[in-house]
C-alpha cells in the first residue's frame, strides 16, 4: 500500500495538462482515503486495551502500523523546538536549571538558553543529546 499526500496529487494534475481528466478520480479517491483512515481510527479506539497475541490485538497492530505510515506522510510532525524539548525532558526527569549546567555550562549561560537569549552550541547540543538523550532532531531543529 502507498500513502500519496493530497498536494502529490495536485501537483500531478496541474503539471501534466493531458491528465487533466483525472482529477476528479483522484479526489472521490483521497476522500474515500480520508474516509478509510477515520473508520480505522474508531477502529482502534474501539480495539484499544486488546490482549497481545489474540485476533484483536493482531488488528489493532496492523491499523495501529497503516495510521502511524498514514499520518507520517499526511501530517508530518516537525521536530519539537530545542528549549521546549530541554523543559519537556526537565519536567520527564524532574531536573531543575541547576541540573542542567553539566551540559549547558554555568547558571547565567542555563538561564539564557532556557529564556532564549542564547542559542545552543554545537557542544551544547552534544553534551544534552549523550547526556540526557534528547534526540539531535530536536535540538537542532531550528539551525538554518
Amino acid at each position: 500500500m502507498h500513502v500519496i499526500a493530497r498536494g502529490t496529487l495536485r501537483d500531478f494534475w496541474e503539471s501534466n495538462p493531458a491528465y487533466s481528466d483525472s482529477q476528479p478520480p483522484l479526489v472521490e479517491w483521497y476522500r474515500h482515503m480520508e474516509t478509510a483512515y477515520q473508520r480505522a481510527l474508531t477502529r482502534i479506539d474501539e480495539l484499544w486495551g486488546a490482549r497481545v497475541a489474540s485476533v484483536e490485538g493482531d488488528e489493532l497492530e496492523v491499523l495501529a502500523v497503516l495510521v502511524e505510515r498514514y499520518e507520517a506522510q499526511h501530517e508530518p510532525i516537525p521536530p519539537s523546538d530545542p528549549i521546549n524539548a530541554i523543559i519537556f525532558r526537565m519536567e520527564q526527569q524532574g531536573l531543575t536549571p541547576r541540573d542542567l549546567e553539566p551540559f549547558i555550562g554555568p547558571s547565567g549561560r542555563v538561564s539564557e538558553v532556557l529564556n532564549r537569549k542564547r542559542r545552543l552550541s554545537l557542544a551544547m547540543v552534544k553534551r544534552l543529546h549523550d547526556g540526557l538523550k534528547i534526540p539531535y532532531e530536536s535540538l537542532l531543529a531550528d539551525v538554518n
